[in-house]
């Protein structure tokens, strides 16, 4: 489907928001093949009321954070799928292309996000699957990491990976969601001597009808047995009413880039806190073999997480002994985090989308110290667990340096990457504040108790 064919389900989507069920009826009935519907991705990042409609799976709120010529979002289309019962979407580059590639010696890669939920309030999404069609050479690679979560990313619900060797992979959720989130890294690491690119991508989401809807089926096969007309339950079906819920799409300032904000000591402000003094370095005498790191391709954006304002790192590393055994990377990120007065940095958050396979190794450790050096609290992340962490910081501070130890390890013959570090502070009032707001109450108490 082009541009101009959504409007065509425009006003089923309209009916949707008075009558779900007559309207989710009508797109069954109509019996649109999932397969007809295909969208440019430049469609849906151009504004965040567009989506994608596959079958009672609606797809919404894409962003994609990628380094200008990174890739061509013009040419990638998105292609709505039907697997068995699943729907989900295909995506590909158009006339054949691919989605990403990286030229002989380089590496690319791309964060992509969007949200999905269910149209139909009798299915709920209880699994993920993901696939790709992939190509790269001996000591090159290809992949896609992706994280499951609740839709306000407070709960992270699982991930999913997939290569050039293992091209499929699938998650079960620990219980139905009717809306997620979704983010995704795609990775290509071509050789000295041969590219790597992914050329397509296919994700699918399994249901299974709600609780209440199994009750109802229940009910409907007691009504059976005792030969109860069929026509008795239509009046119960027809007062079957839900709600979808909107969320606003997590918050985001415009990204930069790592190496420019060392080289020009810039900052990002976002809600209530702003970073600074960024730094990096690579150990050149522990990293060896066939790794990639570059500053210079590390995108660094404001965002906020679990409904903390942070930051989250995007870019690829990897350290890959598929061809050059131990082949390693030590890198380091470090910073400061400032509170606005009158807030305070309470607690911190960290979480990564590092992935291993066979004997390699990812791991991220995180310290957070004050002015005077002194250690406030850690953090500590690895593949395959713990993917997040938290830490209550020893003292409440208005300002703390980060740093952030990067150890990615191949092994003798497996692989090593992160490509997505997320980062997040609570904040809270500092005591003098505290102490005015109570002293404020006391009076307004006292003054209305007089009046």
């Amino acid at each position: 489907m082009t541009r101009s064919a959504r409007p065509q389900h425009l006003w089923l989507a309209r009916a949707a928001t008075g009558t779900p069920a007559i309207a989710f009826l009508l797109l069954n009935c109509l019996a649109i093949p999932a397969s007809a519907v295909t969208v440019g991705l430049d469609y849906l990042l151009s504004d965040p009321a567009h989506y994608l409609d596959s079958g009672d799976k609606r797809f919404s709120n894409f962003t994609v954070t990628a380094l200008p010529g990174t890739i061509n979002t013009a040419d990638i289309e998105v292609e709505a799928i039907q697997q068995g019962s699943d729907y989900g979407f295909r995506m590909a580059g158009t006339l054949g292309g691919p989605i990403i590639s990286a030229p002989a010696g380089g590496f690319a890669d791309f964060v992509l996000t969007f949200n999905v939920q269910t149209l139909d309030p009798q299915q709920l999404i209880q699994g993920v699957g993901l696939s790709i069609e992939a190509a790269a050479p001996p000591g090159g690679w290809a992949e896609v990491v992706e994280r499951v979560w609740d839709l306000n990313q407070s709960v992270l619900l699982g991930t999913l990976a997939v290569d050039t060797i293992n091209t499929t992979d699938q998650l079960q959720l620990p219980q139905p969601y009717a809306q997620l989130h979704i983010d995704k890294d795609f990775l290509v690491i071509g050789t000295v001597s041969d590219g790597a690119s992914i050329s397509s991508m296919v994700q699918v989401f399994p249901q299974t009808p709600e609780p209440a809807t199994l009750a109802l089926l229940g009910c409907g096969a007691v009504l059976l047995v005792r030969r109860r007309r069929l026509s008795t339950l239509v009046p119960a079906l027809a007062g079957l009413t839900f709600v979808t819920a909107i969320a606003l799409s997590p918050a985001t300032a415009d990204a930069a880039v790592l190496k420019d904000l060392i080289d020009t000591n810039g900052s990002i402000t976002f809600g209530n806190l702003t970073f600074s003094d960024f730094g990096w370095s690579i150990d050149t005498v522990t990293s060896q073999g066939n790794y990639v790191a570059d500053p210079a391709r590390i995108d660094v954006s404001g965002r906020t997480l679990n409904g903390m304002d942070g930051l989250r790192f995007s870019g690829g590393m990897a350290a890959i002994a598929t061809v050059n055994p131990d082949s390693q990377l030590h890198a380091r990120i470090t910073y400061k985090v400032t509170a606005t007065p009158p807030f305070l940095l309470h607690d911190v958050e960290l979480g990564f989308n590092g992935r291993t396979t066979l004997d390699g190794s990812a791991v991220v450790l995180e310290e957070v110290r004050d002015a005077s050096d002194a250690l406030l609290g850690s953090a500590f992340v690895q593949a395959l667990s713990p993917l997040t962490a938290s830490a209550i910081l020893s003292a409440d501070v208005q300002s703390a340096w980060i740093t952030k130890q990067i150890d990615l390890w191949g092994g003798q013959s497996g692989t090593s990457t992160i490509s997505i570090i997320d980062q997040a502070f609570s904040v809270i009032p500092e005591p003098s504040t505290v102490a005015a707001i109570g002293l404020g109450t006391f009076i307004l108490l006292q003054i209305r108790r007089r009046a």
